[in-house]
């Protein structure tokens, strides 16, 4: 289930963190796929992820992806 955020500056900063997560990524030549598998995830996750979209699942997926 989406997480519904309400403050325009909290969606502003998921757009952010979404943009740069997939600028790092594309820089390390990772796909999709691979994060997605690294991450532990489905690639759907990861695409929304990207786009500020965020659940709740990706972001215990993101600190797999941080270590």
């Amino acid at each position: 289930m989406a997480v519904k955020i309400e403050s325009l500056n909290a969606r502003r900063a998921l757009e952010a963190l979404g943009a740069n997560i997939k600028t790092a990524r594309l820089k390390r030549r990772i796909s999709v796929k691979g994060f997605a598998e690294r991450a532990g995830v489905s690639e759907s996750t990861i695409t929304r992820l990207e786009k500020g979209a965020i659940r709740q699942k990706p972001i215990s997926a993101l600190v797999r992806c941080g270590r």
